[in-house]
């Protein structure tokens, strides 16, 4: 009697060609970096997957286990694709957001968020402490958060996302918009996270506490030009923007470059502009590490007297 030969494992050259089409999508510029970790997070199923393999041994449970290897890696590479080549549209919701503002004397907003650009520019209408609309990839979620008002009067709303799964799907969409509205009633103190464009005009708010972590893309602040403030800054490319008749001084500094107008002067480890003592806003500004490129430019522009 012929010895019935052992048919070879198919866990490994299963293995091998997913693994070739996740790094030729790589290549391609459709799988992002940050999805390896994820994917790295799962090796135990591959030591399973071969422990099983070679102690039964049995044509049919290698076709089982090869089907679900498969499977799985079929799921990641397709739901990798939709979500890269797919529109915006099909993969996200636009959520309205609004909070009033009740009887409070000031108020703490805190915003974040992933694969999203941030733009808060105008004042709301009377009444409300946030309004406006936020769009959230279908792989996370929405929370909203509002705490009730303390004894001395402060109110508390946060507004972020989280991942629904472990595993995060890379988009080549562009960013997901977020438009979101002020109250400029209430001393307000303000922290924001986001890893796409920001663009945050202070101006017409009364924000006195204000921070800011940015990502990669270009993030543009407008300093409060109501009252004095604290900014803590950390991203790659920043440009704050000084409204006329406001006092800077800057701690810190980026890694790589600090661009100002000649306004500015040396004071020990400050940087300080020249009208800074006789301003009639202050705004202290300060540099986290981490930060690569700080543009800080004078504006002359008036705000719309619908922003105000």
């Amino acid at each position: 009697m012929t010895a019935k030969r052992r048919r070879g494992s198919l866990v490994f050259p299963l293995v091998l060609i997913a693994a070739g089409v996740l790094l030729l999508l790589s290549n391609l510029g459709l799988i992002e970096g940050a999805l390896w970790p994820g994917l790295l997070r799962f090796w135990p199923v591959l030591v399973i997957a071969v422990g099983l393999d070679l102690l039964l041994g049995r044509p049919s449970f290698g076709i089982a286990i090869g089907t679900i290897v498969v499977g799985v890696l079929g799921l990641v590479v397709g739901g990798t694709l939709f979500f890269a080549l797919a529109p915006d549209t099909w993969t996200s919701e636009e959520h309205a957001v609004s909070y009033p503002v009740h009887d409070v004397s000031s108020a703490a907003v805190r915003l974040s968020c992933e694969r999203c650009s941030m733009t808060i520019e105008e004042a709301t209408s009377t009444g409300a402490l946030i309004d406006g609309t936020v769009s959230v990839s279908a792989d996370a979620r929405l929370h909203q958060t509002a705490s009730a008002v303390t004894p001395d009067g402060i109110s508390s709303y946060i507004l972020t996302t989280d991942p629904r799964f472990a595993l995060r799907f890379p988009s080549a969409g562009e960013d997901l918009p977020w438009a979101l509205k002020l109250s400029a009633d209430l001393p307000l103190t303000l922290t924001v996270a986001a890893d796409g464009p920001v663009r945050i005009d202070l101006r017409p708010f009364q924000v006195t506490e204000f921070d800011v972590t940015a990502g990669d893309d270009l993030c543009e602040i407008w300093l409060s030009e109501r009252v004095d403030s604290t900014t803590h800054l950390s991203g790659n490319e920043i440009v704050v923007r000084v409204p006329e008749g406001v006092g800077v001084k800057v701690l810190g500094s980026p890694m790589d470059q600090l661009t100002t107008s000649s306004g500015f002067l040396l004071e020990g480890n400050a940087l300080v502009s020249s009208n800074y003592e006789n301003a009639g806003a202050r705004a202290l500004v300060i540099v986290r590490p981490g930060t690569w490129h700080l543009s800080i430019e004078p504006v002359t522009e008036t705000l719309d007297s619908s922003s105000t």
